[in-house]
């Protein structure tokens, strides 16, 4: 870069033409969890006195998490929990109320007519761990799904208890997500067709109108969804490209600087959320989950959790090969 510019200040659209296109740079998979699954209401009570700070989980060798221990910080101190665990010491009057046995009397009388039991504490929550929480059991697919989000830390509760558990989580979807080359300093050019004709196994994809559709798509929104693919390791999926556009400032409208090109999509690639507006690379992702409308989406059993993530890293493969 030859003379340092505003690029936030300096365009007002996309480039008509490029000297290249952008390719991958990086290629990276994470999971959307979609709660820690158990076999019982009961399994599901015990996991909600172990966050609340009732009940504690012991390995078979020396190594033990104590509760404080867990709160401060259950990714660190989790790992090394076995599987085998038990009931320690549970105080179901903490403070005068046992928050986790009225949570668990509302989810077992709503779960007798509905699949699915809320419930959102906020400063009445005081007194527990469940405070500024929000609580999610869901009876789905023969086994019982718990969520926990936390404020400002989302569902890191629910994956560092999974994790000081031993307990599998479902899979509400999985994300692959493309870096992009900056090209020409500040802007992304990639040809859809060359990233994704490997990977993607729509039917429409063998036509060049179906790749210049996506790129008209992708430059008016977020994501765009799509069918579901051939049947699979025993199963159907529903696959979704996407990128998530940076927002920009234009005449007093807030605008994505996204353009179609043919087969390409095109678009601002720099930090609009910095004061330097820094280039940045771009990023497309590719989204599997089962093939079903909401939940039934969502890969609970061990075959169905199994056969996403095979798909996922045959995918994430094929992807590879064409990072430079």
């Amino acid at each position: 870069m030859t003379t340092k510019i505003d690029p936030e200040k300096t365009f007002t659209d996309v480039p008509e033409n490029f000297s290249s296109e952008s390719q991958l740079t990086a290629v990276t998979i994470s999971n959307n969890s979609a709660g820690i699954i158990f076999d019982s209401l009961a399994d599901v009570e015990f996991a909600l006195r172990v966050y609340n700070g009732e009940a504690k989980v012991a390995a078979p060798t020396s190594s033990h998490a104590n509760q404080n221990e867990f709160l401060d910080n259950l990714d660190q101190q989790g790992g090394g929990i076995g599987v085998a665990f038990g009931l320690l010491a549970i105080d179901k009057q903490r403070q005068g109320r046992d928050f986790v046995g009225s949570i668990m009397a509302e989810a077992k009388s709503t779960l007798a007519g509905h699949s699915i039991y809320c419930r959102d504490f906020d400063y009445d929550g005081m007194g527990s761990n469940f405070m500024k929480t929000t609580v999610k059991i869901k009876a789905l697919k023969g086994k019982f799904v718990l969520g926990l989000n936390a404020a400002c830390v989302g569902n890191k509760p629910e994956l560092d208890l999974a994790k000081l558990l031993q307990r599998p989580l479902a899979i509400a979807s999985v994300w692959i997500e493309l870096s992009m080359s900056v090209v020409d300093d500040y802007w992304y050019n990639t040809n859809l067709r060359d990233v994704f004709a490997a990977p993607v196994t729509f039917v429409e994809a063998k036509n060049t109108e179906f790749w210049e559709r996506l790129a008209e798509i992708l430059a008016m929104r977020d994501d765009s969804h799509y069918n579901s693919t051939p049947w699979k390791y025993g199963f159907t999926f529903r696959q979704r490209i996407g990128i998530k556009h940076p927002l920009h400032r234009r005449d007093g409208t807030i605008v994505a600087m996204a353009k179609a090109r043919g087969l390409n999509l095109t678009g601002s690639s720099w930090n609009v959320y910095s004061n330097e507006h820094e280039p940045e690379e771009q990023k497309l992702y590719l989204l599997f989950s089962l093939d079903g409308d909401y939940e039934k989406g969502y890969a609970v059993d061990q075959d169905e959790r199994a056969a996403l993530e095979l798909l996922t890293q045959e995918t994430a493969v094929l992807l590879l090969k064409q990072v430079k």
